[in-house]
């Protein structure tokens, strides 16, 4: 998900937290969660130092090491061992939990999204998105603008107890929609290598990628209705200027000044 939407829910996971007694019974602590949810919520992509190097170096350590299971209680100690200090006496224990608890939340929700993430290195795996959401979900943020309006009527914690069961509710909803559009899809086109789904803002439009053997489709599905708008093959058209390309090294261009 977008930087905005990781801050939004880690606030929303803070005052998720009011429902533990011990974060509600001390004002100190509560402050301290707040700060270690938000930051931890977006602790996974603070790889963003990789752009330093160029864009090449930042695509490929992105959503890999950083939101690996080992890195998870790595970065729940670094950002609650951060805040810390600035809180004498609070409890460490819960302030680690949900610290940790925002930092899992944010690789969960980025595996829901087009773009996914390689969740588990270094153990064998493959990357894993659900097709799901967009970077930037209205309807989540929606559903914490609700929560939020409604803290001063209700009691905090059990308000976003409410708002992350209806986020999830909706999270399964749009990966077994997503799943089922795939399926459906899949069985039109038996040939295709890869059908990748990215959504828009309508819950029931999706913009389809399908790659064949020869050529990739580029389509928007809605109701059980796809429109191809156009297709690139794979296949080049000037294979004699392809293999020149191929064959000729890159070299170093020096810059001239006046």
């Amino acid at each position: 998900m977008d930087t905005m939407s990781h801050i939004i829910i880690g606030l929303g996971l803070a005052a998720l937290a009011q429902i533990d007694p011990v974060v509600a019974s001390d004002a100190m602590l509560s402050q301290a969660v707040t700060i270690g949810a938000a930051a931890g919520a977006n602790a996974p992509d603070f790889g963003f130092f990789y752009k330093l190097k160029g864009n090449g170096s930042y695509s490929q350590n992105d959503r890999h090491w950083s939101h690996s299971l080992p890195a998870l209680p790595l970065w729940g100690l670094a950002v609650s061992g951060a805040v810390y200090p600035f809180f004498p006496g609070i409890s460490f224990l819960h302030l680690f939990i949900w610290t940790l608890f925002a930092v899992l939340i944010h690789v969960v929700l980025d595996l829901f999204n087009a773009y996914g993430t390689l969740a588990v290195p270094p153990f064998p795996s493959k990357w894993i998105a659900c097709d799901s959401t967009r970077s930037f979900d209205p309807s989540i943020i929606i559903l914490h603008a609700i929560g939020f309006s409604l803290i001063s009527f209700f009691d905090t914690g059990k308000i976003f107890l409410f708002v992350y069961i209806a986020m999830f509710f909706y999270l399964f909803g749009r990966t077994y929609y997503a799943g089922m559009t795939k399926k459906l899809l899949q069985e039109h086109f038996h040939s295709a290598v890869q059908i990748k789904l990215t959504p828009r803002t309508s819950i029931f439009k999706w913009d389809v990628l399908i790659e064949t053997e020869t050529d990739y489709l580029f389509a928007v599905y809605c109701c059980r209705e796809l429109s191809v708008e156009h297709t690139i093959p794979k296949i080049t058209e000037f294979p004699a200027l392809d293999s020149t390309a191929k064959m000729t090294p890159l070299r170093k261009v020096n810059h001239i000044t006046g």
